[in-house]
């Protein structure tokens, strides 16, 4: 049986030596580490790194979801819902009107680009606004008389 844990560091005292914010907090996840392993290791000396962030901050288990499974178990971690409010399951999930299998974690679907043949008009738009803009600001900073009469050609081009 596979065993989810994280090995987590609180790194206040380290952090305040340094003169960083207080409370900060990171979380190292083993995806699919057997913990009890872990934990004999630690205690033979075989994982001198991990033991002196245990020493420094914290480890704990974590218990793992049902079902324990990647995709269930980081959802359930990120969000802090378990798997009937994040909808993730498994690795896939199907589609009820077709039955085909599809990612659990993603969506693969179109979607409308910022420059595409919709918002052309809208792009174009922005631009020469903004076009003029530019060209009337640069012609107060240089002191024109008619500053509007110099950024009408950038609204003809």
């Amino acid at each position: 049986m596979r065993v989810t844990f994280a090995f987590s560091a609180l790194l206040g005292v380290a952090c305040a030596a340094v003169a960083s914010p207080p409370g900060r907090v990171i979380v190292l996840g083993f995806d699919g580490a057997d913990a009890a392993l872990t934990e004999k290791l630690l205690a033979e000396g075989k994982l001198p790194h991990l033991a002196a962030l245990a020493s420094k901050g914290g480890y704990a288990r974590l218990t793992p979801t049902v079902p324990a499974q990647t995709p269930v178990s980081w959802a359930t971690f990120t969000t802090g819902r378990d798997p009937g409010g994040t909808q993730i399951f498994d690795f896939l999930r199907r589609d009820p009107q077709t039955y085909m299998p599809t990612f659990a974690v993603a969506e693969e679907r179109k979607a409308k680009f910022l420059l595409g043949t919709a918002n052309r008009p809208a792009v174009t738009a922005a631009f020469v606004l903004a076009g003029l803009l530019l060209a009337y600001w640069l012609a107060r900073r240089l002191r024109r008389r008619r500053p509007w009469l110099h950024a009408l050609p950038v609204a003809v081009v």
